[in-house]
């Protein structure tokens, strides 16, 4: 799927009469159409790997597929700021809090048709037995949160590498997964990247609570059909003097979005 073909304008919504999977009603309206589809998904994506043909294009294709699933399931996206991803330059740091499995499945999909791209992970995902090959190939940069200290260092030279060569970087500034975003948890690294690289920082708030974390697998929780998916990218912020301001905007700019959608507007 190529966005600026499919979604050629500045937002996407999901159109209100796509069709729901039959799998998907035929068992019981449960979690398992989804999770096995998307198990395909991955396999398919595990043997471009290991035919060495899993390239940008492909990993683009595998998080559209997703996208799609989850339309399939019932799920629908309400996305934002696209124009954004358009036009904030070579290259930019995006900044998101992370509500859950789909964010760096999806997110793919919409930044990767437009630019080149790659995220900070943790060690243990690639450690994943099918997931953690195709992790690997999109060429993420690895953090093991073991030492945050070099992590850190990690992060900003590996970053400022990738940025240089006109590859934007996403990362997930809290520390892990959570539904309630806390302010106080989302740290400044991508602001500090994006001055020390001297490029935009762009926030991205995310509401996708329609997959929901698992109780005692988390990463395979329920559907919630009846919450949309909110994607929102704000406009670029330029990153000047220690990056306090840029970071507060980030942390405004999600914060607010996340209120509003709550709140139903």
């Amino acid at each position: 799927m190529n966005i600026d073909a499919h979604f050629p304008t500045d937002s996407y919504h999901t159109p209100p009469d796509t069709p729901r999977a039959w799998g998907d009603r035929l068992l019981l309206n449960s979690r398992l159409y989804f999770w096995v589809s998307f198990a395909r998904i991955m396999l398919r994506a595990r043997r471009l790997v290991k035919q060495g043909k899993y390239d940008h294009a492909a990993w683009v294709n595998s998080s559209s597929a997703v996208l799609k699933l989850a339309e399939a399931c019932g799920g629908r996206f309400r996305i934002t700021g696209l124009d954004h991803v358009r036009t904030a330059g070579k290259a930019a740091v995006f900044v998101a809090n992370h509500a859950g499995s789909l964010d760096a499945a999806v997110l793919p999909s919409l930044i990767g048709s437009i630019r080149p791209l790659c995220f900070v992970v943790k060690q243990s995902l690639i450690n994943y037995p099918i997931f953690g090959p195709v992790v690997q190939a999109s060429q993420p940069i690895v953090v093991g949160r073991a030492n945050p200290r070099e992590d850190l260092q990690h992060v900003l030279q590996e970053g400022m590498a990738r940025l240089a060569a006109g590859k934007s970087v996403v990362l997930f500034p809290e520390s892990t997964r959570s539904a309630a975003f806390e302010p106080a948890q989302f740290n400044s690294l991508g602001a500090k990247l994006a001055r020390k690289a001297d490029v935009p920082l762009l926030p991205i708030a995310l509401k996708t609570d329609f997959l929901a974390m698992g109780g005692l697998i988390r990463d395979f929780g329920p559907l919630h059909r009846d919450r949309p998916i909110h994607i929102a990218f704000s406009p670029p912020i330029a990153v000047s003097g220690t990056g306090k301001t840029a970071h507060q905007q980030s942390v405004t700019f999600i914060a607010g979005r996340l209120g509003a959608w709550r709140d139903g507007k």
